[in-house]
């Protein structure tokens, strides 16, 4: 995962687990919030509205997909 971050003019993309592994919470907190859904649930609505990246499904280079917490809480 790569996202942008930093303070202006020194900004660029960071990746590595410890910046997916607090996106990947914030997302799930939304759908549990919005949802009142379980782990399991939780899981299978964040995994569901994923955009696919790589091959179809699920690969070892991209997981499911780039998150998309709009489409999950909604």
């Amino acid at each position: 995962m790569r996202l942008l971050s930093g303070p202006p003019g020194r900004r660029g993309y960071w990746g590595g687990t410890s910046f997916a592994t607090s996106t990947v919470a914030a997302q799930f907190a939304l759908i549990k919030a919005r949802h009142n859904t379980g782990s399991d649930a939780t899981r299978r609505r964040a995994q569901n509205t994923a955009l696919d990246l790589g091959r179809a499904g699920r690969d070892d280079l991209y997981g499911f997909g780039r998150i998309r917490a709009g489409a999950s809480v909604r």
